[in-house]
């Protein structure tokens, strides 16, 4: 059969409609976002030449032995409303509405984001963390209820966070801690930019400095003390 110009300039026409369906319909992947960020590169030692020197002979020293450990921590998986323990980004655009950011996700939960940013803060401060079910002597729960940026002004990232903080040797401490840090722009990164900061603060707030060591000793009975804390 003949195809006549009419049929073929309208065959064309479908065609070219058909790959601009098909390229409207296709959606970039979306960028995905971690809440920590990377952390500061250190250069390389450098070598220098060895340098020989004349051997000196020293008394014997009896080994020293201390009873003194490292302190160590537990940090619990965060926990968080099932509305923000997902893989989108989430911005606070009323009282009772939040909204997905466009074209980025989370490359991870943010429970599990959150537990690890805590960990490597504990880890930082001299703490050595040990896993779920071992005895440390400091526990760490943490709850949170609000983690989002919120779009209307001030523009800024809201942190309301329920915790509880157990020790061998002293009372037991828990409270709430609300934290707002201003966010320096209104693009993605600098949200999340934000949103690191203002859990890095709550483990500052959280988390006392651990000694070098800490001595052996057997946990005393102790009471419940709480705490709450406002940070602007």
């Amino acid at each position: 059969m003949k195809t006549t110009p009419k049929q073929g300039a309208c065959g064309g026409l479908l065609l070219l409609l058909l790959c601009c369906l098909n390229g409207c319909s296709s959606q970039p992947p979306a960028r995905l976002l971690v809440l920590s960020s990377l952390p500061a590169m250190s250069l390389p030692a450098m070598s220098l030449p060895a340098m020989s020197l004349p051997a000196m002979s020293l008394p014997a020293m009896a080994p020293v032995t201390t009873a003194v450990r490292q302190a160590t921590i537990r940090v619990e998986e965060v926990a968080l409303p099932e509305y923000l323990d997902s893989y989108a980004l989430l911005t606070r655009v009323g009282s009772h509405e939040v909204s997905a950011v466009p074209d980025y996700k989370w490359a991870e939960k943010l429970s599990t984001a959150l537990t690890r940013l805590l960990r490597q803060r504990a880890a930082a401060l001299g703490y050595q963390n040990v896993d779920s079910g071992e005895q440390a002597d400091l526990h760490l729960l943490v709850d949170i209820e609000h983690f989002e940026p919120q779009t209307t002004a001030p523009a800024e990232v809201l942190l309301a966070a329920r915790w509880r903080l157990q020790h061998l040797d002293q009372p037991e401490q828990s409270g709430q801690t609300l934290l707002h840090q201003a966010v320096a722009g209104n693009t993605a990164t600098q949200q999340v930019a934000a949103m690191e900061q203002a859990a890095g603060r709550l483990a500052t707030l959280l988390l006392p400095a651990a000694g070098a060591a800490v001595a052996d000793q057997e946990p005393p009975s102790g009471r419940s003390v709480g705490m709450n804390s406002l940070v602007k």
